[in-house]
C-alpha cells in the first residue's frame, strides 16, 4: 500500500494526470496479458512443430525392395504391353492360316470327289479287264510286273522328293526369318501333305485289294487241302485193291507154270512188281513231304502278310525246288521205260494175258503219275504266283509305312507349333494374372500404411489434447485447441 500511495504522489508531484497513468497501467496490463497470450500460442505451435518432426522422422523410410519391385512392376507393364501386341499379331497370322487352310480344305474336296469319280471309272474299267484276263496266268504275271515296276518308280520320285524337302529345310535354318520363305514354304508342305495323304488312300484301296485276294487263295488252298487228302485216300484204296490183285496174279503164276524156267521168270517179275510197289509208296512218302512242304509254305506266306516282312526263300531257291521235282519227275519216266523194256523182254517168254494186266497196271500207274505231276504243277505256280504277289503287297505296304511315317512326322511338327502358342497364350495370360496381383498387393500396402498414418495422426492428437488441456483450463484455449484440431484433421492453414 505504500508503494501504491507513493506512484501517485510521485505522479502528482512530476504534474502528471492520475486518468493519464490509469490508462497506461491497462495498456501495460493488456500487453503484458498479449504477451502471456503470444507465448503459449508460441509454445503450442512448437509443441505441434516437434510432434510434426517427430512424426516425420519417426516414420519409417521406403524400403529398397518396394522401389526394386517397383520398378520390376514398370518393365513388366511394359514387357506384357509388348507381349499382347505379339500376341495379336500372331492371332492374326493365325486367322490368316486358318483362312487359307480352309480354302485348301475346299479344293482339296473339290479334288478329292473328282479323284473318287474317275476311280470308280477305273475301277469298272480294271474289274472288265480282270474279267477277260482271269484265267491267263501269264497276262497276270506281266501285269503285276508293271505295278512293281510303277511303284519303284514311285518310290524313286518319292526318295527324290524327301531329298528335296531335306534341301529345303536346310535352306530353311540357313536362311534368315523371312515371313515370304516361311509362305512358299508351308504352302509347299501343305500340298505335299495333300499328294501324300491321296497317295496312301489309293495304297489302302490296294491293300484291301490285296487283303480280299489273300483270302480267296486261302479258301483256295484249303479246297485243295481237302481235295488232296480226298484223292490221297482214294489213291491208297486203288493201291490195296492193285496189292490184292498182284497178289492174287502171283498165286495164279505160281499155281499155273511148273517149268522151272518159267517159274524163275514169274519170281523175277514178282519181284519187280515188289520193286514197282516200294517206288510208289516213295512217290507216296515223297507227294506227302512235297504237300507238308507247301502247307508251310502257305503259312509262312500267311505270317510274312500279317507281318508286312519278306521273310522266305529267294527265287534262286525256287528255281533248285523245281530242278529237283522235275529230276525226280524224270527218273520216274526212266523208271516207267525200264519196265516198258521189261514188259517187251517178257512178252517174249509169258503169256498174253499175263501182259494185258501189266500193260494195265502200267496205264493205270502213269495216269496217276500225270495226274500228280498236273497237280504238282500247278501248286507250283499258283505259290510261285502267290510269293510274287506278296513281294508286291510287301513293297506296298513298305511304301505305305514309309508315307505314313513322313505325315505322322508333319503331324507331329503342326502339334508342336499349336503346342508353343499355346504355351505361349498360357504364359502371357500367366502374367496379366500375377501383374494384377501385384497390384492389388500393392493397393492394399498403401491403403494399410495410410491407416496406420491416420491411427498415429489420431494419437498424436490425443497426445497434444491431453497435455494442451492438462497446461490450460480456459474455455477460450479449449475452444482455440478445438480450431486448430480441425485444422489439422482437414487440412486447412
Amino acid at each position: 500500500m505504500s508503494m501504491l500511495e507513493d506512484e501517485p504522489a510521485a505522479d502528482r508531484s512530476a504534474g502528471i494526470n492520475p486518468a493519464q497513468n490509469r490508462d497506461r497501467s491497462r495498456s501495460r496490463d493488456s500487453r503484458i496479458q498479449l504477451g502471456r497470450e503470444e507465448e503459449k500460442d508460441a509454445s503450442t505451435y512448437a509443441k505441434v512443430d516437434h510432434f510434426s518432426k517427430n512424426r516425420q522422422r519417426n516414420k519409417p523410410p521406403i524400403p529398397k525392395e518396394v522401389l526394386e519391385i517397383e520398378e520390376q512392376l514398370f518393365q513388366l507393364r511394359d514387357k506384357n504391353a509388348r507381349l499382347e501386341k505379339e500376341l495379336e499379331q500372331k492371332n492374326e497370322n493365325n486367322d490368316n492360316y486358318k483362312a487359307k487352310i480352309k480354302a485348301i480344305e475346299l479344293y482339296a474336296s473339290e479334288i478329292q470327289r473328282k479323284y473318287d469319280k474317275l476311280e470308280n471309272e477305273h475301277n469298272q474299267q480294271k474289274i472288265a479287264f480282270e474279267e477277260l484276263i482271269g484265267q491267263d496266268w501269264a497276262k497276270r504275271v506281266i501285269v503285276y510286273k508293271n505295278q512293281i515296276n510303277q511303284l519303284r518308280m514311285d518310290l524313286s520320285h518319292k526318295e527324290n522328293q524327301f531329298q528335296d524337302l531335306k534341301k529345303r529345310v536346310n535352306l530353311l535354318l540357313n536362311k534368315d526369318d523371312s515371313g515370304a520363305y516361311l509362305k512358299t514354304f508351308f504352302e509347299r508342305q501343305t500340298n505335299d501333305l495333300l499328294y501324300t495323304k491321296k497317295i496312301i488312300s489309293e495304297y489302302e484301296k490296294r491293300e484291301n485289294e490285296c487283303t480280299k485276294r489273300w483270302n480267296d487263295l486261302l479258301n483256295e488252298n484249303n479246297g485243295l487241302k481237302v481235295q488232296l487228302n480226298r484223292q490221297r485216300e482214294t489213291y491208297q484204296s486203288v493201291m490195296a485193291e492193285n496189292d490184292r490183285r498182284l497178289a492174287e496174279a502171283n498165286d495164279r503164276i505160281a499155281d499155273s507154270y511148273d517149268d522151272h524156267e518159267k517159274r524163275k521168270a514169274a519170281e523175277f517179275l514178282a519181284t519187280q512188281i515188289e520193286l514197282l510197289k516200294e517206288e510208289r509208296r516213295a512217290l507216296l512218302e515223297d507227294i506227302d513231304v512235297l504237300n507238308l512242304k507247301i502247307n508251310d509254305l502257305m503259312l509262312e506266306n500267311d505270317n510274312l502278310k500279317h507281318a508286312h516282312q519278306l521273310v522266305g526263300l529267294p527265287y534262286s531257291d525256287e528255281q533248285v525246288y523245281g530242278s529237283e521235282e522235275e529230276e525226280k519227275i524224270k527218273r520216274m519216266f526212266r523208271r516207267i521205260e525200264e519196265l516198258e523194256d521189261l514188259v517187251v523182254q517178257e512178252k517174249q517168254k509169258s503169256g498174253v494175258n499175263r501182259i494185258i494186266d501189266l500193260e494195265a497196271q502200267i496205264s493205270v500207274l502213269n495216269y496217276e503219275i500225270e495226274q500228280k505231276s498236273a497237280l504238282n504243277e500247278s501248286l507250283q505256280s499258283k505259290l510261285v504266283e502267290q510269293r510274287k504277289k506278296e513281294i508286291s503287297c510287301y513293297d506296298e505296304s513298305e511304301s505305305l509305312n514309309y508315307f505314313s511315317a513322313l505325315i505322322k512326322e508333319k503331324d507331329e511338327k503342326i502339334k508342336t507349333l499349336t503346342r508353343k502358342l499355346n504355351e505361349q497364350n498360357l504364359i502371357a495370360q500367366e502374367r496379366k494374372r500375377e501383374n494384377y496381383e501385384k497390384l492389388v498387393q500393392d493397393k492394399e500396402i498403401s491403403y494399410k500404411e495410410n491407416e496406420e498414418i491416420s491411427l498415429q495422426k489420431g494419437r498424436l492428437l490425443e497426445i497434444m489434447k491431453e497435455n494442451h488441456f492438462s497446461n490450460s483450463n480456459n474455455d477460450d484455449d479449449r475452444n482455440k485447441w478445438i480450431v486448430e484440431e480441425e485444422s489439422m484433421t482437414y487440412g486447412k492453414p
